[in-house]
């Protein structure tokens, strides 16, 4: 897969990542986007901060890995049977979510602050 930055190279043509740093960017966007946003594709993106803002802990530790596997397996067919974990830490001076995404395609780990689902990290 590749994915290509709102940034310019040296010959000044799109910069672009590759592999499996472009899958990771792509499940960052996903994550992060919200339904709606792009009409042809409306469904597309998780909401985390529409549908999962004011949810308790234990309600999303239920919800979100099946909402993220959903748009996986929709829009990213190639990573088969991710594995995704919700954790609840500390990073950065923040409380933050941190969303495990495992196969055998992709490891990466996405940290998102808790308060204002802004990306902290993504590993």
């Amino acid at each position: 897969m590749t994915e290509y930055l709102m940034s310019i190279d040296k010959k000044k043509s799109p910069k672009r990542v590759t592999g499996e740093n472009a899958d990771k960017l792509m499940l960052m966007r996903l994550i992060l986007m919200e339904p709606g946003l792009y009409e042809t594709h409306p469904e597309m993106g998780v909401g985390l901060v529409s549908k999962y803002r004011y949810k308790d802990i234990d309600s999303i530790k239920a919800n979100l890995p099946s909402a993220i596997k959903t748009q996986i397996s929709y829009y990213l067919p190639h990573i088969i049977d991710p594995q995704i974990t919700i954790e609840f830490g500390y990073k950065d001076n923040q409380n933050c979510i941190l969303i495990s995404i495992l196969s055998e395609q992709i490891q990466t780990v996405i940290t998102v602050n808790e308060e204002t689902r802004t990306l902290v990290s993504l590993l």
